[in-house]
């Protein structure tokens, strides 16, 4: 994928609060913007790399009054 250069001006409370917090500006308004073009096309934005298994630490189902053995 071919990447481009862009400047942008934002609000320089925005980009240190975002600092703060480790946010990587660019790749957010990357994805961002992936997200605002598939909903324009009447798409679920989904990324490719998206994990979307099961718990990989499942827990058993609380119990209900019922469950316990007479």
């Amino acid at each position: 994928m071919t990447k481009y250069k862009l400047t942008l001006s934002l609000n320089k409370d925005v980009v240190k609060r975002a600092r703060e917090h480790g946010i990587n500006i660019s790749a957010f308004l990357e994805i961002k913007l992936e997200e605002h073009l598939a909903l324009i096309h009447g798409k679920r934005y989904k990324k490719s790399d998206e994990w979307t298994g099961r718990d990989l630490n499942p827990r058993p189902p609380p119990c209900q009054g019922g469950d316990l053995p007479s």
